[in-house]
């Protein structure tokens, strides 16, 4: 099943390519492909840098700690509040950020990655919004949208689907696939705008000549 994911993911990213930048000559087809395996790279390497500060962290102030005899994350995560805790997790994100831009600054230099465009950066951003905002909203709500899907599939008229859908318990989990669905729409048409490919080149060249006169 993971693989099959991985497949359907990475073909949606290349025909996306091939949507957004048909008509451009001196662009690869794969533009969504080769962002999406740096994401992943990115988002496995921010893993081993936050987990090492984390490490690097909790063991200082575990030393520093004299009411500590053994080092033990259990006993450490005793001794910290919810405000600390919070301090900490601000203090590794952006420190690991930090270490992470610094290596990924080396492996640029050395060409071990290859280098973003700005398309190739606002793309990233985007992949970094979408999944959070799916992650964060669906991951919460998992358990109401198998309920919802269980209600739709028996459902047998389409006033009950209406009645579902819109209800007040319901309307986040319909509206939300709604707005990210138009975000990723306007995201393409964005692309394609910023390179005056199809129907935005007759934009671009009446655009111009209105500027001219």
């Amino acid at each position: 099943m993971a693989l099959f994911a991985i497949a359907t993911i990475a073909l949606i990213f290349y025909l996306i390519d091939h949507l957004v930048y048909r008509g451009q000559k001196d662009l690869s087809p794969t533009t969504f492909l080769k962002v999406l395996a740096n994401f992943i790279l990115m988002a496995l390497t921010s893993g081993v840098f936050l987990l090492l500060v984390m490490f690097v962290i909790l063991t200082t102030v575990a030393l520093a700690d004299t009411t500590i005899d053994n080092f033990s994350q259990e006993q450490m995560l005793d001794h910290i509040n919810g405000t600390e805790m919070l301090f900490f997790i601000f203090v590794i994100i952006f420190v690991a950020a930090i270490l992470h831009f610094l290596f990924r600054e080396r492996l640029i230099k050395h060409g071990l990655v290859f280098r973003y465009r700005d398309d190739d950066y606002v793309i990233n951003e985007y992949l970094i919004q979408w999944s959070t905002i799916y992650l964060a909203v669906y991951q919460f709500m998992f358990d109401g949208v198998k309920d919802v899907a269980k209600e739709l599939v028996s459902s047998d008229s389409t006033q009950q689907i209406y009645n579902i859908v819109l209800s007040p318990e319901n309307i986040n989990l319909a509206v939300q696939p709604l707005l990210i669905c138009s975000w990723i729409t306007l995201v393409m048409e964005r692309l394609r705008f910023r390179k005056g490919l199809g129907v935005h080149a007759d934009l671009d060249q009446v655009t111009i000549a209105h500027d001219e006169r």
